[in-house]
Order: C-alpha cells, then sequence, then structure tokens
C-alpha cells in the first residue's frame, strides 16, 4: 500500500485525501494521513464555535461561495451524499448547508456621495459547464441597449447613431456560431464608437447624473474588453496570455476611461473581492488581467442556479466537519497537532526524503476527536478541546494560552522525523506560500522553477470583524435592501460586508437577544503591522472608527439624534454601555504566515507550477497557490488544485470543470 503524507490541513490538502479515496479501489491502494498543527482543520476557512460566548460561530473572515465553484459545490455534494444525515438533523444535506442568495449592493464614491448600485442577479439558466463567449455577449449587450432604452431621453441623430451601434453589435453575435477574435475586434470598435458618441454629445454634460454615469461607466468596461480581447487574440491565445500585464492597465490600454477606472464601483468590486492590493495598499491595485478578466466573467455570467450562496452555520460547520466525517470514515489518518517544520529532498535533490514535524502535544487516548455538538451539529470549538489533550487543564489555564496553530513547538516537546519509504511514499505540499518560505527551503535549490514561483507569489495581509445586533436590519438599523445582502466597494479598509442573519438559529444566544449579524472585511497594509498583537488591536481600532464615522450611513437606525453610533444596538449580554459593548464583538487580523492571502498579482502567474509540475518525483502541489485554471485565491482554487494534486498522484486524467476551455487556452494541457 502506499502511503501519502498530505502537508496541511486547509482546504487543497483536504481535497486530495478525498480525491485520493474516492472509491473502494483507491482505499485499498492508498494509505493517507494530513498532518496538520492544531486542533481544527480549514486553514484560512477555519471557523470555531466560542464556547464561553453562546457557541457563536468565529470565523478568519467573511466566506461566500460562488455559483460558479463547480469543483467546491461538486465535492459538497458528494461529501453530504456519503454523509448521510438523518433527514431531519441539521444541515442533513448540501442543500440545506448552502443557500442561494441573489442581491448585492455596491457602492461608488462620487463628489463625496455614497451612491448604492443595487444589483440583483437572477437565477442563471445556464447549464453545467464553461458558458459559450456568444451567450455571455448576447446577455451582456442586450443589457446594454434595454438599459439605454430605458434612461434614455430619446430623439437626437447622435443618441440615435449610438444607439443604432449597440444594435448593431448585438446583431453582429448572430449568425456567427464560433466568434473570432476578428469579430470581436469589430465588436470592440462599434462599441467604442457607441461609447465616445454618447460621452461626447451627452453622459459628458450630465455625468452627475447617477444612472446614467453607471450605465456608461459599464458600456465603457464592456467595450475595452471586448477591444482587448479582440486586439490581443484571446480567444485563440487564450486569457493567461496578458497576466504579465496589470488588469486596470490593460483596460485602460484599449479605451477604457479614467473616470471609469477611478470611478466604477465594478472594478473596485474586482480588487476588493479578492483583496488585491500588494502588500495592503489601497494606492497600489494589482491583479493579472488574464486572471481577473476570465475570473471576472466566471463570476458574473459563468454561475450556475444563484450568484452566490451562503452557508447555513460556520464554513467548519458546513465545510470541513463533514469532509472530516467522511474521511474518517474511508480510513484517512488526521494526525492534529503535528506541525511541520521542515521537508528535505535526498541527496541527489530527486524525491523528498524526510519531514521533520513537532508533536505538539500528547493525546492519552492515541487519537484526538475534534468535533462537539451545538444544538445537534458537530462543529469545531474555537480552542482545543483541553479535557483529551495530557495536562490539558493546567494548558488550558495558562495565560496566554499555549498556541498550536501559529507556534511550531509551544511546549518544547521538540522535533521527530519522518522518513521516505518507512513513514510516507508521497507527498502532498498544501501549505500557504509564506509556510513554504521556510519550512521548505531545501527544495529550492534542486528545483529552481519551485523557487522562482515561491519568489513571484505574493500576499496580504487581512482583517475582519463581526457584530450581533440587537435590532434586525430593516425595521430597526433601516437597511433599505435584501435580507441576505452582500455590500462591496464600501470604505476602506473594511470595504465589504454581508449579513448573516441566517446563522442566528445556529448559536446558543437566549431566544430574542441577537436580531440580525453582520461580518465584515478588508486587506491591512504591512506598513502598519509590527506583530500579531498589534496588528489583533489595529483590527479592533478599524471596527471602531467603522461604526464611529461609517456604519449609520448603511444602518440609519443605528444613529442617535445627533447623528452619532447608538453602541445600544449591539448584543452585550454583560449589560456594558457605550464603546464598552464594542468589548465583546469579534475582530481579527490575519498577519501569520498561514493566514496571508494569496494575490494573482501581474506577472504572477506563468512561474505558478501545475500541481503535478514538482520536480521531485513523490511530490504533488495543492494550493490556490499553483496553476488551475483559476488562478485565484478562493475555495475553488484550492479544491481544483487539490483534485488535480490528487490525480497527480494517482496517474488518471479526467477533464475537470474550469481548467481547460476558450477561457483557458494555454498550450500545455486542456485538462490534467
Amino acid at each position: 500500500m502506499t502511503r501519502v503524507a498530505v502537508l496541511g490541513g486547509g482546504p487543497a490538502g483536504i481535497a486530495a485525501a478525498y480525491e485520493l479515496t474516492a472509491t473502494e479501489e483507491l482505499r485499498e491502494r492508498y494509505e493517507v494521513t494530513v498532518h496538520l498543527p492544531g486542533h481544527r482543520l480549514g486553514g484560512k476557512g477555519a471557523s470555531g464555535r466560542d464556547q464561553a460566548h453562546c457557541d457563536r460561530i468565529l470565523e478568519h473572515g467573511l466566506h461566500i461561495w460562488f455559483g460558479f465553484y463547480d469543483n467546491a459545490f461538486a465535492l459538497m455534494q458528494d461529501c453530504y451524499r456519503e454523509l448521510g444525515r438523518p433527514a431531519d438533523a441539521p444541515l442533513a444535506t448540501w442543500d440545506a448547508a448552502f443557500k442561494p442568495c441573489h442581491d448585492i449592493v455596491i457602492y461608488e464614491h462620487w463628489k463625496g456621495r455614497w451612491i448604492a448600485r443595487r444589483c440583483i442577479f437572477p437565477p442563471n439558466p445556464l447549464p453545467p459547464g464553461e458558458p459559450r463567449i456568444e451567450d455571455i455577449l448576447e446577455r451582456v449587450i442586450g443589457w446594454i441597449v434595454s438599459e439605454w432604452g430605458r434612461i434614455s431621453p430619446g430623439g437626437g441623430l447622435l443618441e440615435k447613431a449610438a444607439h443604432e451601434a449597440l444594435e448593431l453589435a448585438g446583431k453582429l453575435i448572430h449568425g456567427i456560431e464560433h466568434l473570432a477574435d476578428e469579430a470581436l475586434r469589430e465588436l470592440g470598435r462599434l462599441l467604442g464608437v457607441a461609447r465616445d458618441l454618447l460621452w461626447t454629445h451627452h453622459v459628458e454634460e450630465h455625468v452627475d447624473d447617477d444612472e446614467l454615469r453607471f450605465w456608461f461607466q459599464n458600456l465603457d468596461i464592456v467595450a475595452a474588453v471586448v477591444r482587448g480581447m479582440g486586439e490581443d487574440r484571446l480567444l485563440e491565445r487564450g486569457c493567461e496570455s496578458i497576466d504579465d500585464e496589470e488588469f486596470s492597465a490593460w483596460l485602460a490600454r484599449h479605451g477604457a476611461m479614467e473616470m471609469t477606472l477611478r470611478y466604477s464601483p465594478v472594478i473596485r468590486g474586482v480588487y476588493d473581492s479578492s483583496f488585491a492590493y500588494e502588500a495592503g495598499d489601497k494606492t497600489r491595485p494589482n491583479m493579472a488581467a488574464g486572471t481577473a478578466l476570465r475570473d471576472s466573467i466566471r463570476t458574473l455570467l459563468g454561475h450556475r442556479g444563484a450568484f452566490f450562496y451562503k452557508m447555513q452555520a460556520g464554513m467548519g460547520d458546513t465545510v470541513f466537519g463533514p469532509l472530516y466525517e467522511v474521511l474518517r470514515g474511508r480510513g484517512v489518518h488526521f494526525e492534529f497537532f503535528s506541525c511541520v517544520t521542515e521537508v528535505r529532498p535526498d541527496a541527489d535533490g530527486t524525491v523528498i526524503e524526510e519531514i521533520d514535524l513537532v508533536q505538539q502535544v500528547r493525546i492519552p487516548s492515541g487519537e484526538y476527536h475534534p468535533l462537539y455538538n451545538v444544538l445537534d451539529l458537530p462543529c469545531w470549538p474555537n480552542e482545543p478541546l483541553w479535557d483529551q489533550l495530557e495536562d490539558g487543564k493546567a494548558l488550558s489555564n495558562r495565560k496566554p494560552q499555549p498556541d498550536f496553530e501559529h507556534v511550531a513547538d509551544p511546549l518544547g516537546r521538540g522535533t521527530t522525523t519522518l522518513r521516505r519509504g518507512e513513514h510516507f511514499d508521497e507527498v502532498v505540499l498544501a501549505f500557504p506560500p509564506d509556510v513554504q518560505r521556510t519550512v521548505c527551503a531545501p527544495l529550492r535549490g534542486p528545483d529552481p522553477a519551485y523557487a522562482a514561483m515561491l519568489d513571484a507569489t505574493k500576499t496580504v495581509v487581512t482583517q475582519a470583524f463581526q457584530l450581533w445586533f440587537t435590532e434586525d436590519l430593516h425595521e430597526g438599523l433601516r437597511w433599505q435592501y435584501g435580507d441576505d445582502s452582500i455590500c462591496g466597494s464600501f470604505v476602506e479598509p473594511l470595504d465589504t460586508w454581508c449579513s448573516m442573519s441566517q446563522l442566528i438559529p445556529r448559536e446558543t444566544f437566549p431566544p430574542g437577544t441577537v436580531q440580525a449579524m453582520v461580518y465584515c472585511c478588508g486587506v491591512m497594509p504591512d506598513s502598519r503591522i509590527k506583530d500579531w498583537t498589534q496588528a489583533d488591536e489595529l483590527a479592533k481600532r478599524n471596527t471602531r472608527r467603522f461604526l464611529t464615522e461609517d456604519a449609520t450611513i448603511l444602518w440609519p437606525g443605528a444613529a442617535l439624534a445627533d447623528g452619532s453610533f447608538d453602541w445600544s444596538v449591539l448584543v452585550d449580554l454583560a449589560g456594558g454601555t457605550g464603546p464598552e459593548r464594542l468589548e465583546v464583538q469579534y475582530w481579527r487580523a490575519n498577519p501569520q504566515p498561514e493566514e496571508r492571502y494569496v494575490l494573482s498579482v501581474a506577472g504572477s502567474i506563468a512561474p505558478r507550477l501545475w500541481p503535478d509540475g514538482s520536480h521531485f518525483e513523490n511530490l504533488a502541489l495543492a494550493g490556490d497557490w499553483t496553476r488551475s485554471g483559476l488562478d485565484a485565491g478562493c475555495i475553488e482554487g484550492s479544491v481544483t488544485s487539490g483534485i488535480l494534486a490528487g490525480r497527480a498522484i494517482i496517474g488518471e486524467s479526467r477533464d475537470i470543470p474550469g481548467v481547460g476551455g476558450w477561457l483557458n487556452a494555454d498550450p500545455k494541457r486542456s485538462a490534467t
């Protein structure tokens, strides 16, 4: 039997373990062991329950699943089927665990005003698989024409000419079975004609018309994208052919106006949703053009069912709890509190020979059981279950408690070594890049391509907060839009927030105590961070500033008569007053190497290796930092990479959604 050591318990490593044990035949071939520090799976997607405070869910940030996540949803659908929970159990099926949402509100900041743009995305009727470019263009141009007909004053030869150019662009799509780059260039030219005519003779004069300006910005984006796709021959060369160029610079090169690039909430949303700011500096947006274009098309126009989905419990409870239970049932071994400190090749530099790790704490029973029940749902605690650890009570009473997730050897136990042929045969490397920089330093010399990938990879610190409200969003806080809205492109640095009130029934607050819940996230500049404690304090200050300076723009009902923030709308079971009530909310920064978010900056995609691209014969790579066909930091990128890593070990080749197709014309492969 082949022994596989999976290094890391995030989504990529878990997806690889899932793939390696997908059938009885594979389970007879592979003995899989997952090594991870601390007490829980999930990596940056881990969540935990605060047992001391009504089992409330504590996340690393805001986690939303987009409707184009084909591989991640397929994984969870299969997992829930195999889990086989009783019909009356909480989150019994995948569609009980993930609920569709369609309501997005993005904000434009124009001349000192915040203008809300509500976008309702109806369910997408597209069948499974990659959307055809003809269908995408027909929908987009149809929307532009219909919206112009709705908002335009009509009349005027120039306006009619612009309208005719738009209609002609739409008609060009029909009758062309497969649009070629030449047709795209002509489409882009016609859309540019319409844009330029409208700007010069109508829009510029009425640019303060909020509805007209938003429509025009979207026309400008579409014209630049279509023109750029044609001129750069992306149907022939693939989106990755422009990944050495920054996205906004690429749009500008193909005619996008400065007004659009500076103020469009759609453009800002592309960057904000990917935390795409070098070193967390909001003045340095950076996203590879091809990756931004491809992933935006998939997000906006390639979703199946809903535009996005919300989990009905914490990400740990909804995703990693079921995956853990299924994999354990398949015979996968989980070595919790097993922190890898170095990965070394053999003397020839051709295989992984040794793995050093710290067994961080002794488990007297021999196996750690990580879950506990909250309202009949298996959940991960935010702290270890101390009674299962040797000297657990004494460890839990330490101030501070030992941090097994971020400190390799908090108890000074020393390292042990795993050896090829004795403890493992194959390895899946599923650590984040900033962990690899130290743990995998011995791999750089024998594998220059691996070293180049690490050197090109950039990451960013994120921050987040969670609020529990005594008032509901609508009648109490007077939020004007949907009950389940996600809101983006708002104030910096915490620019994205989401209503998470669907989680209220899954926590154990006294009935009626919590009426609404909100999560918010954004980036944090590296230049402001000295250490983890200081970063957490900065996240707290940013949370307070958001509440005192900006929250009442969103929630007017949270304002007192003088316009200041009403602290009494925050839940505090201890009865604190004023700003004291902030102390029992939740905020965090994520500056540790394990927590930093992987960016897709210009020039960083080409050096990435595919999961089967390691120089070492017994090493597969897994994570959103590898090539995956998505090449961006998200659960879909991680899961896709993990599947590819598992198949690299198995030696299996089957098509995987999102790896090939017209959006990914990589000549190296269409699928693994």
